[in-house]
């Protein structure tokens, strides 16, 4: 029998085309405090050490020029010992993220679970070129089947 899941909060950090001054778990940091405040707006009392698991939509390594991302942001955002499980399925990323956050809470494995997705695809920058869209074409190709033949 599946629980009752609701959203409580949302935090969104502000577009921009490339965040140059930030990296991508200073982003999720950022991310995750608005959402936290937008959960207490009103007058709960939820901190990082409420949230009992995280779920990271994360598309790929290539944009974050890192391997398994996820478990810097654990660290980053206080998570340490507590479970969190990396979506990334490509351009279906962001609503895997959302069914599996929903099927943490709808299962009874956790109460409030934060819902994640990181990304910082302009970080992809061809020195040759000068500009980002060839390396980010490049990184987007490289989840395509790469068995198809034209």
């Amino acid at each position: 029998m599946s629980r009752k899941v609701a959203i409580i909060g949302v935090g969104i950090t502000p577009f921009r085309a490339r965040y140059l001054d930030k990296t991508y778990f200073e982003l999720a940091y950022d991310a995750t405090k608005l959402a936290l405040k937008d959960a207490n707006k009103n007058g709960a009392e939820i901190t990082h050490k409420n949230l009992e698991s995280t779920v990271y939509g994360i598309y790929n390594e290539l944009f974050e020029r890192q391997f398994m991302p996820d478990i810097f942001i654990n660290s980053y955002l206080g998570m340490n010992n507590k479970p969190g499980t990396r979506i990334a399925s490509g351009g279906a990323t962001g609503g895997y993220t959302v069914r599996m956050a929903y099927s943490e809470v709808a299962s009874g494995l956790s109460d409030l679970c934060l819902c994640l997705g990181v990304e910082k695809c302009n970080d992809c920058y061809d020195e040759q070129t000068g500009t980002t869209t060839p390396e980010v074409l490049n990184a987007i190709a490289y989840s395509a089947d790469m068995t198809y033949i034209v």
